[in-house]
């Protein structure tokens, strides 16, 4: 993806904001370090269960393969809104982003003006819409 971004031509960085840009590099990189390693354990931890279970007892393997298709329905119907709303936290963490550089960027300027407060709330407010879709995504997931 860098080696991508560092080959695109400079009219994509005037039509996409540096929140954007910025966003999905974060996004990416806390996907494969939180998600990763969890999904593999619990995938690695159920699949051994079933295989020592059915080991143990070969009768429980239909209850298994029953259990096992619920599952996979379960989850076919909670990807597609797992995928939106994912999404919508990449969408509400943008403008997070793209105030954050802006700020930083004009400091001096905010400071003349004596706008802190001005700046904080318009901040605030985009980390609160952040935060409330971020743990409905957490909570959903659970």
């Amino acid at each position: 993806m860098f080696i991508r971004l560092i080959r695109c031509p400079i009219s994509f960085f005037d039509m996409n904001p540096v929140g954007r840009i910025l966003n999905r590099f974060t996004s990416d990189v806390a996907t494969m370090d939180d998600s990763l390693p969890m999904t593999m354990f619990e995938f690695l931890g159920f699949f051994g269960t079933i295989i020592l279970v059915d080991l143990i007892n070969p009768w429980s393997f239909i209850p298994a393969v029953v259990a096992s298709s619920g599952m996979l329905f379960l989850r076919y119907r909670f990807a597609p809104c797992s995928r939106d709303l994912k999404r919508l936290v990449g969408t509400t963490r943008s403008p997070v982003y793209s105030q954050l550089t802006s700020t930083i960027h004009g400091l001096k300027v905010i400071r003349s003006y004596h706008a802190e407060n001005i700046s904080s709330k318009e901040f605030h407010s985009h980390l609160d819409n952040n935060t409330r879709v971020a743990y409905l995504m957490a909570t959903l997931n659970r």
